[in-house]
Protein backbone atom coordinates (compact mmCIF):
# COMPACT_ATOMS: atom_id res chain seq x y z
CA UNK A 1 0.00 0.00 0.00
CA UNK A 2 2.86 2.37 0.78
CA UNK A 3 4.29 1.87 -2.71
CA UNK A 4 0.93 2.62 -4.29
CA UNK A 5 0.43 5.74 -2.18
CA UNK A 6 3.91 7.06 -2.92
CA UNK A 7 3.49 6.45 -6.62
CA UNK A 8 0.08 8.14 -6.64
CA UNK A 9 1.46 11.21 -4.87
CA UNK A 10 4.24 11.33 -7.43
CA UNK A 11 1.71 11.92 -10.20
CA UNK A 12 0.15 14.97 -8.50
CA UNK A 13 0.29 18.11 -10.61
CA UNK A 14 1.31 21.61 -9.41
CA UNK A 15 -2.38 22.63 -9.26
CA UNK A 16 -3.10 19.75 -6.84
CA UNK A 17 -4.99 17.64 -9.34
CA UNK A 18 -4.12 14.47 -11.23
CA UNK A 19 -5.15 15.70 -14.67
CA UNK A 20 -5.68 16.60 -17.43
CA UNK A 21 -5.23 13.47 -19.42
CA UNK A 22 -8.16 14.61 -21.54
CA UNK A 23 -9.12 18.15 -22.43
CA UNK A 24 -11.25 19.23 -20.73
CA UNK A 25 -10.97 16.94 -17.72
CA UNK A 26 -13.80 14.43 -18.11
CA UNK A 27 -15.98 12.42 -15.74
CA UNK A 28 -13.55 9.49 -15.60
CA UNK A 29 -10.77 11.73 -14.31
CA UNK A 30 -13.01 13.48 -11.77
CA UNK A 31 -14.25 10.10 -10.57
CA UNK A 32 -10.71 8.76 -10.29
CA UNK A 33 -9.52 11.82 -8.41
CA UNK A 34 -12.42 11.45 -5.98
CA UNK A 35 -11.48 7.85 -5.24
CA UNK A 36 -7.83 8.86 -4.93
CA UNK A 37 -8.80 11.57 -2.45
CA UNK A 38 -10.60 9.07 -0.22
CA UNK A 39 -7.67 6.67 -0.50
CA UNK A 40 -5.10 9.28 0.49
CA UNK A 41 -7.09 10.25 3.57
CA UNK A 42 -7.57 6.61 4.56
CA UNK A 43 -3.87 5.93 4.06
CA UNK A 44 -2.99 8.88 6.28
CA UNK A 45 -5.44 7.67 8.93
CA UNK A 46 -3.84 4.21 8.90
CA UNK A 47 -0.20 5.29 8.84
CA UNK A 48 0.00 8.90 9.98
CA UNK A 49 1.96 9.73 6.82
CA UNK A 50 1.94 13.55 6.58
CA UNK A 51 2.71 13.47 2.84
CA UNK A 52 -0.58 11.67 2.18
CA UNK A 53 -2.57 14.26 4.12
CA UNK A 54 -0.74 17.10 2.39
CA UNK A 55 -1.51 15.57 -1.02
CA UNK A 56 -5.15 15.08 -0.04
CA UNK A 57 -5.47 18.69 1.09
CA UNK A 58 -3.90 19.93 -2.14
CA UNK A 59 -6.37 17.79 -4.11
CA UNK A 60 -9.19 19.20 -1.96
CA UNK A 61 -8.06 22.71 -2.93
CA UNK A 62 -8.12 21.59 -6.57
CA UNK A 63 -11.77 20.64 -6.13
CA UNK A 64 -12.49 23.97 -4.44
CA UNK A 65 -10.95 25.90 -7.34
CA UNK A 66 -12.07 23.83 -10.32
CA UNK A 67 -15.08 21.66 -9.57
CA UNK A 68 -17.69 22.23 -12.32
CA UNK A 69 -21.15 23.33 -11.22
CA UNK A 70 -22.65 21.35 -14.12
CA UNK A 71 -21.62 18.98 -16.88
CA UNK A 72 -23.90 17.62 -19.61
CA UNK A 73 -22.77 13.99 -19.43
CA UNK A 74 -22.31 11.55 -16.54
CA UNK A 75 -22.51 14.34 -13.98
CA UNK A 76 -23.32 11.76 -11.29
CA UNK A 77 -19.68 10.61 -11.48
CA UNK A 78 -18.21 13.98 -10.50
CA UNK A 79 -19.47 14.13 -6.91
CA UNK A 80 -17.88 11.05 -5.32
CA UNK A 81 -15.19 13.28 -3.78
CA UNK A 82 -17.64 14.09 -1.00
CA UNK A 83 -16.31 11.21 1.09
CA UNK A 84 -12.75 12.53 1.01
CA UNK A 85 -13.67 16.19 1.45
CA UNK A 86 -15.77 15.46 4.53
CA UNK A 87 -12.87 13.43 5.94
CA UNK A 88 -10.49 16.37 5.37
CA UNK A 89 -12.93 18.73 7.07
CA UNK A 90 -13.08 16.40 10.09
CA UNK A 91 -9.31 15.87 10.27
CA UNK A 92 -8.17 19.44 9.75
CA UNK A 93 -11.17 21.65 10.49
CA UNK A 94 -10.50 23.36 7.15
CA UNK A 95 -13.57 25.51 6.40
CA UNK A 96 -12.77 25.48 2.69
CA UNK A 97 -13.05 21.68 2.54
CA UNK A 98 -16.41 21.88 4.29
CA UNK A 99 -17.63 24.63 1.96
CA UNK A 100 -16.55 22.64 -1.10
CA UNK A 101 -18.29 19.54 0.24
CA UNK A 102 -21.43 21.62 0.77
CA UNK A 103 -21.33 22.89 -2.81
CA UNK A 104 -20.73 19.43 -4.27
CA UNK A 105 -23.44 17.86 -2.11
CA UNK A 106 -26.07 20.38 -3.16
CA UNK A 107 -25.28 20.06 -6.87
CA UNK A 108 -25.12 16.26 -6.86
CA UNK A 109 -27.63 14.20 -8.77
CA UNK A 110 -28.49 12.19 -5.64
CA UNK A 111 -29.29 15.32 -3.62
CA UNK A 112 -31.45 16.55 -6.52
CA UNK A 113 -33.10 13.11 -6.65
CA UNK A 114 -32.19 12.50 -10.27
CA UNK A 115 -31.44 8.79 -10.52
CA UNK A 116 -31.18 8.79 -14.32
CA UNK A 117 -32.06 11.47 -16.83
CA UNK A 118 -34.85 11.00 -19.33
CA UNK A 119 -33.47 13.68 -21.66
CA UNK A 120 -31.37 12.25 -24.50
CA UNK A 121 -28.56 14.36 -25.94
CA UNK A 122 -27.86 14.64 -29.70
CA UNK A 123 -25.10 12.06 -29.11
CA UNK A 124 -27.71 9.57 -27.86
CA UNK A 125 -26.68 9.81 -24.21
CA UNK A 126 -28.82 10.43 -21.15
CA UNK A 127 -28.09 13.99 -20.04
CA UNK A 128 -26.87 15.07 -17.57
CA UNK A 129 -27.26 11.88 -15.52
CA UNK A 130 -26.42 8.55 -17.13
CA UNK A 131 -27.67 6.55 -14.14
CA UNK A 132 -24.35 4.84 -13.31
CA UNK A 133 -25.07 2.95 -10.08
CA UNK A 134 -21.54 2.94 -8.65
CA UNK A 135 -21.26 6.73 -9.07
CA UNK A 136 -24.66 7.35 -7.49
CA UNK A 137 -23.94 5.10 -4.51
CA UNK A 138 -20.49 6.55 -3.78
CA UNK A 139 -22.12 9.97 -3.78
CA UNK A 140 -24.89 8.70 -1.50
CA UNK A 141 -22.32 7.45 0.99
CA UNK A 142 -20.65 10.86 0.87
CA UNK A 143 -23.98 12.55 1.53
CA UNK A 144 -24.37 10.37 4.62
CA UNK A 145 -20.90 11.46 5.75
CA UNK A 146 -21.92 15.09 5.25
CA UNK A 147 -25.15 14.45 7.14
CA UNK A 148 -23.08 13.16 10.06
CA UNK A 149 -20.83 16.22 9.87
CA UNK A 150 -23.63 18.79 9.70
CA UNK A 151 -26.57 17.06 11.37
CA UNK A 152 -28.84 18.39 8.60
CA UNK A 153 -31.61 15.86 7.74
CA UNK A 154 -31.87 17.21 4.19
CA UNK A 155 -28.75 15.22 3.36
CA UNK A 156 -30.21 11.99 4.73
CA UNK A 157 -33.62 12.10 3.02
CA UNK A 158 -32.42 11.88 -0.62
CA UNK A 159 -30.25 8.88 0.27
CA UNK A 160 -33.29 7.14 1.74
CA UNK A 161 -35.20 8.00 -1.44
CA UNK A 162 -32.44 6.49 -3.60
CA UNK A 163 -32.42 3.39 -1.41
CA UNK A 164 -36.16 3.00 -1.91
CA UNK A 165 -35.78 3.45 -5.69
CA UNK A 166 -33.16 0.70 -5.86
CA UNK A 167 -35.20 -1.61 -3.64
CA UNK A 168 -38.25 -1.21 -5.86
CA UNK A 169 -36.65 -1.15 -9.29
CA UNK A 170 -33.20 -2.70 -9.64
CA UNK A 171 -32.36 -4.91 -6.65
CA UNK A 172 -32.00 -8.53 -7.69
CA UNK A 173 -33.10 -11.53 -5.65
CA UNK A 174 -29.42 -12.10 -4.77
CA UNK A 175 -28.84 -8.51 -3.67
CA UNK A 176 -27.14 -7.15 -6.80
CA UNK A 177 -27.90 -3.60 -7.84
CA UNK A 178 -26.84 -3.54 -11.50
CA UNK A 179 -24.42 -1.47 -13.55
CA UNK A 180 -26.73 1.31 -14.81
CA UNK A 181 -30.23 1.90 -13.53
CA UNK A 182 -31.60 1.32 -17.03
CA UNK A 183 -29.49 -1.87 -17.39
CA UNK A 184 -30.04 -3.76 -14.12
CA UNK A 185 -29.30 -7.10 -15.76
CA UNK A 186 -25.62 -6.12 -16.00
CA UNK A 187 -23.51 -6.47 -12.86
CA UNK A 188 -20.71 -4.40 -11.35
CA UNK A 189 -19.18 -5.63 -8.11
CA UNK A 190 -18.13 -2.06 -7.22
CA UNK A 191 -21.79 -1.11 -7.00
CA UNK A 192 -22.59 -4.23 -4.97
CA UNK A 193 -19.86 -3.27 -2.47
CA UNK A 194 -21.24 0.28 -2.34
CA UNK A 195 -24.73 -1.08 -1.63
CA UNK A 196 -23.34 -3.22 1.19
CA UNK A 197 -21.51 -0.27 2.72
CA UNK A 198 -24.46 2.07 2.27
CA UNK A 199 -26.78 -0.28 4.12
CA UNK A 200 -24.34 -0.71 6.99
CA UNK A 201 -23.99 3.07 7.21
CA UNK A 202 -27.76 3.58 7.16
CA UNK A 203 -28.19 0.98 9.89
CA UNK A 204 -25.61 2.76 12.04
CA UNK A 205 -27.29 6.13 11.51
CA UNK A 206 -30.93 5.06 11.84
CA UNK A 207 -30.82 1.87 13.91
CA UNK A 208 -33.34 0.27 11.52
CA UNK A 209 -32.66 -3.50 11.26
CA UNK A 210 -33.97 -3.70 7.69
CA UNK A 211 -30.71 -2.22 6.48
CA UNK A 212 -28.80 -5.09 8.05
CA UNK A 213 -31.07 -7.48 6.16
CA UNK A 214 -30.19 -5.81 2.85
CA UNK A 215 -26.48 -5.87 3.73
CA UNK A 216 -26.61 -9.56 4.61
CA UNK A 217 -28.48 -10.41 1.41
CA UNK A 218 -25.75 -8.83 -0.72
CA UNK A 219 -22.84 -10.10 1.34
CA UNK A 220 -24.04 -13.72 1.35
CA UNK A 221 -25.83 -14.13 -1.96
CA UNK A 222 -24.27 -11.64 -4.38
CA UNK A 223 -20.69 -10.64 -3.71
CA UNK A 224 -19.12 -14.14 -3.43
CA UNK A 225 -20.53 -15.05 -6.85
CA UNK A 226 -19.15 -11.92 -8.50
CA UNK A 227 -15.58 -13.06 -7.82
CA UNK A 228 -13.58 -14.38 -10.77
CA UNK A 229 -11.27 -17.38 -10.62
CA UNK A 230 -8.21 -15.11 -10.47
CA UNK A 231 -9.51 -13.48 -7.27
CA UNK A 232 -10.69 -10.23 -8.86
CA UNK A 233 -14.29 -9.06 -8.80
CA UNK A 234 -16.25 -8.26 -11.93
Amino acid sequence: VRRVAERLIGYQQPDGGFSPYSSPTDYKEWFGMGRGLAGLVDYHAATGDPAALEAACRLGDHYADRYPSFEPYMYECYSNALEGLVAIARLTGDPRARQTAHRIADSSMVFQRVWQSTTISPQGRRSPCGGQVHCQLTTARGLLDFYELTGEPRYLSPVLALHDYIRRNTLSIAGGVGFYFNRPEENEACADADWLRLNLQLWRLTGEPRFLDFAEQTLVNQIPFAQATNGAFC
